[in-house]
């Protein structure tokens, strides 16, 4: 019987011990947190969203205090006191807050909990917002470049910026051109963003500076159907 068990011990599934097969999948939150309540979106009156983040209890006394609903920290059984029992009554105290939030607009709900605690919280902007916020306006946060075809078109900018860069953008990529590689100090962050490309814009280039080829290659190639190289409009001069 014993070597029978040991048989059926060596015989075991490595598996049956490995977490990423036992354990079940997480749910799908939305916005919210599976482990940390409240921590997500709540629509407000107006339509719009906030994001409200409480990331401890001191932070969830703080938001209550804000809120004046200090109430909510003396719930039977103390279902709200700790983040573990929030966790449980999720299901309670979400619908709660999400009528709560429903009686103010977005930026009513700013205006009176904003600064009043270290709990996370900030409106969900739309995208004109976005562009406008005074954050977005001091780190310059749109550009403005030419397109070939559209002309002069306004693109976000990356939203990594680097005090040595040109003007927080950098140098510009060209695969035509080999002589990137210098030592100016002034000029080392990123790559200046160029305007959404033309279907085979670069085709060209990167075939003849990347991979060597010949422009007669190209134009094999490209007669052959299997490339397409997109070609600059000539542009015209305005008789007199």
């Amino acid at each position: 019987n014993n070597n029978n068990n040991n048989n059926n011990n060596n015989n075991k599934n490595d598996d049956d011990d490995d977490p990423t097969t036992t354990t079940p999948p997480p749910g799908r939150w939305g916005t919210a947190h599976p482990s940390i309540v409240p921590y997500q979106a709540f629509q407000c009156k107006c339509g719009e969203y906030l994001v409200l983040g409480a990331n401890n209890d001191a932070q969830f006394e703080q938001f209550c205090i804000a809120l004046n609903r200090r109430d909510l920290l003396l719930t039977p059984e103390n279902r709200f006191r700790t983040n573990a029992s929030r966790v449980k009554y999720r299901s309670v105290l979400i619908p709660l807050l999400s009528n709560l939030f429903q009686t103010k607009t977005r930026d009513a709900w700013m205006r009176s909990l904003h600064g009043k605690g270290d709990y996370s919280l900030g409106p969900v902007r739309t995208v004109p917002e976005a562009f406008e916020c005074p954050q977005a306006i001091h780190r310059a946060m749109v550009t403005e470049m030419e397109h070939p075809v559209l002309g002069s078109i306004r693109l976000p900018r990356h939203p990594v910026q680097y005090s040595k860069s040109s003007g927080g953008m950098g140098k510009q990529h060209d695969a035509c051109n080999d002589n990137n590689n210098n030592d100016d100090d002034d000029d080392d962050g990123l790559a200046t963003p160029l305007p959404p490309p033309m279907l085979g814009q670069h085709t060209e280039e990167i075939l003849i500076n990347v991979l060597d080829m010949t422009k007669d290659d190209v134009m094999t190639l490209e007669e052959d159907g299997v490339i397409h190289c997109w070609k600059e409009p000539p542009t015209f001069s305005t008789p007199l």
